[in-house]
């Protein structure tokens, strides 16, 4: 793994342990129309856009689509969820590293700017980000590089070679390539284990190369 100057992050299962909360979020949108939910498909569909979602669930009624899209934004910011949403052990301190470090820090996500924001600025630390990138529906979600090249724009000044994106999923790092840039999975699951390149256990591995280069 190299050293990089720019460190984009994907937000749920990467900074932020949200399985927990997002069982709820699904959970009332799915009674919003009238339709069952196994809190299990949470750990599923928190890997996907909102549209690939509905259309895994098989909502392709346009109004029924609206009305289940409106109620998942709205139950992401309900206090009882907010509360249930904790940063990963080691994200706070890693991210803290890199800033004082001098790198370049933003999320990249497939979740809402005001969400994300809310939840760093509960933990104190939405000023060590640049910008947060978050779902709009005029731009393609990942796997297609649109968020990432958005997050790529703010840094006009650092070359594409320069930059890696953290992530937890498959469709994290096929958006990173379509982007041009590298991409490092964050797998907890290895952790103590021997990880195949490309691949982390903890966020605490990005630090190796500062370290070293000390």
């Amino acid at each position: 793994m190299k050293e990089y100057r720019l460190y984009l992050f994907d937000f749920d299962g990467t900074l932020a342990d949200s399985a927990r909360s997002l069982v709820s979020v699904y959970r009332a949108g799915f009674e919003e129309i009238g339709r069952t939910f196994a809190d299990e498909m949470a750990y599923v569909y928190m890997h996907m856009s909102l549209s690939e979602t509905a259309r895994q669930a098989g909502i392709i009624d346009k109004d029924e689509y609206i009305r289940f899209a409106l109620k998942i934004n709205d139950a992401l910011d309900y206090p009882e969820n907010l509360a249930a949403i904790d940063f990963f052990p080691e994200s706070k301190a890693v991210v803290s590293s890199l800033h004082k470090a001098g790198k370049k820090l933003s999320v990249v996500s497939g979740n809402t700017e005001k969400h994300i924001r809310l939840i760093l600025q509960s933990q104190g630390i939405e000023g060590l980000f640049d910008g947060v990138v978050g779902a709009v529906a005029e731009r393609r979600p990942k796997p297609y590089p649109d968020p990432l090249l958005a997050g790529l724009a703010l840094y006009p000044d650092i070359k594409k070679e320069d930059a890696v994106y953290i992530g937890d999923s498959e469709q994290d790092m096929v958006a990173a390539k379509a982007a041009g840039i590298d991409g490092i999975l964050i797998d907890r699951s290895r952790r103590g284990k021997e990880c195949p390149d490309g691949v982390i256990s903890s966020l605490e591995e990005l630090l190796g190369p500062i370290q070293k280069g000390r």
